[in-house]
C-alpha cells in the first residue's frame, strides 16, 4: 500500500504498466480500487467500472470503494449522489488524502470554502502531496507570494514536475527579479514540452531587454501553438505599436472582442484608441464593454478620458459624479488615467 501510495503522489505522468504488473502479484482490494482510481483519473471509465466489480461490498477498503463509486457518479452525471458518497468516504477514514482533493474539486466552484478546508485536510494527511501542493500554488498571488510559490514547487520531486509546472515557477523567478533563474527555468520547461506559458514569459523577458523583435518571435511562436490567447495578442500589439507597426497593431486590438469581452480587454482597446488619437473608435468600444459588462468605474473612467480629450466643459461635473459614485481608489485610477492621456 505505501509504495502504490508513493508512486501515485510522486509521479505526474502514470503508466498502466505499473498496475499491470502489479495486479500479476497482489490481487488485493486495495490495488483494484487504486487501478480503478487511476482510470477516472484518466476519464478511462469503462475499465474503471470493470475494476470495480472486483472488488465485494464488505471490502476492508471500505473508504476508497465509496470515493471510486462516488467518482464514477459523476460519469453518470448523478452529481448529488456522487457528492454524498465522497462525504461518507471522507468520513469513514481520516487519512484518506485521496478523496479529499477529488472533495476539493468537485467543490471548488459551488463551495469554494468547504473546497479549501478538504484541500488543507489532505495537506495535513501527507504535507508532500503534490498535486495537493500544486493546486493551493495555482491560487496563489504571483506577484506577492512569488517567494512562496518558488519555496513550494522546488521542494517537489522531479518526476512530478512537468512543464506546466515549470512554467508556473519560471514565472515566479520572474516576479522576484530573478530572470536568469527564470530563463534556466524556461530552458527546462521547453525541454520537456513547448508551451504558449513558456513562450509568451520569453517575449516578456525581451521586451524588459529592449529586444522587441525577438520579443515578437516569441509571441509568435506561443499564438501558433494556442491562437486564443489574448495576453500574448495584447503584448504583441503592445510591441507592434511601439515599433511603429501601427496598421499591424491595429489588426491585433480591434480583433480582440470577436469572442471574448472582458473589460480588462476593452481597457487595452481602449488605450490603444487614445493612443493613436483615434477617438470616435474609443468612444465606439467605451459604449460597447458598457452593453457587454455594464456601467462600471473603468469604462465610466475611460468616458471621463474622452470628455477630457474633447475638450468637454461638462468635464469637471462628469469628474464630480464619478468621484461620489466610485470609492478613493477609483478616484485615484481615473486621476492617474487622465493624466496618462491628456
Amino acid at each position: 500500500m505505501e509504495e502504490i501510495e508513493k508512486y501515485l503522489t510522486e509521479n505526474i505522468h502514470l503508466e498502466p504498466e505499473y498496475f499491470d504488473a502489479l495486479l500479476k502479484i497482489d490481487q488485493t482490494d486495495y490495488v483494484y480500487l487504486m487501478y480503478s482510481y487511476y482510470n477516472i483519473r484518466l476519464q478511462n471509465y469503462v475499465p474503471a467500472i470493470d475494476l470495480l466489480k472486483k472488488v465485494p461490498e464488505n471490502t476492508s477498503q471500505k473508504s476508497l470503494l465509496l470515493m471510486v463509486e462516488g467518482l464514477i457518479e459523476i460519469y453518470y452525471n448523478n452529481n448529488q449522489s456522487s457528492i454524498s458518497l465522497l462525504y461518507k468516504s471522507a468520513d469513514v477514514d481520516q487519512k484518506n488524502k485521496w478523496v479529499r482533493l477529488e472533495l476539493f474539486y468537485v467543490l471548488q466552484q459551488s463551495e469554494p470554502h468547504l473546497a479549501w478546508g478538504y484541500l488543507e485536510e489532505a495537506l495535513k494527511i501527507d504535507q508532500n502531496f503534490n498535486e495537493a501542493i500544486y493546486e493551493r500554488v495555482k491560487y496563489y498571488d504571483t506577484l506577492s507570494n512569488c517567494s512562496e510559490i518558488i519555496s513550494e514547487i522546488m521542494r517537489m520531486p522531479q518526476s512530478y514536475v512537468d512543464a506546466e509546472i515549470l512554467n508556473t515557477l519560471a514565472y515566479a523567478f520572474y516576479n522576484c527579479f530573478q530572470v536568469d533563474n527564470a530563463l534556466k527555468i524556461l530552458d527546462g520547461s521547453l525541454a520537456k514540452k513547448e508551451t504558449p506559458g513558456a513562450y509568451h514569459l520569453l517575449g516578456a523577458i525581451n521586451i524588459e531587454k529592449d529586444e522587441l523583435d525577438a520579443a515578437i518571435t516569441y509571441f509568435d511562436k506561443a499564438l501558433e501553438l494556442d491562437a486564443n490567447q489574448p495576453d500574448t495578442l495584447v503584448a504583441k500589439g503592445w510591441v507592434l505599436f511601439d515599433l511603429g507597426r501601427l496598421d499591424e497593431a491595429k489588426q491585433i486590438f480591434f480583433s480582440l472582442l470577436k469572442n471574448e469581452h472582458f473589460q480588462e480587454l476593452y481597457n487595452q482597446v481602449i488605450q490603444f484608441c487614445f493612443k493613436i488619437k483615434d477617438l470616435q473608435q474609443a468612444l465606439f468600444f467605451i459604449n460597447e464593454s458598457k452593453i457587454k459588462n455594464s456601467t462600471n468605474y473603468m469604462n465610466q473612467g475611460y468616458s471621463i478620458v474622452y470628455h477630457s480629450l474633447k475638450n468637454d466643459s461638462n468635464l469637471n461635473v462628469l469628474v464630480r459624479e464619478y468621484k461620489s459614485n466610485y470609492s478613493d481608489t477609483e478616484y485615484g485610477w481615473l486621476k492617474d488615467i487622465i493624466n496618462e492621456y491628456s
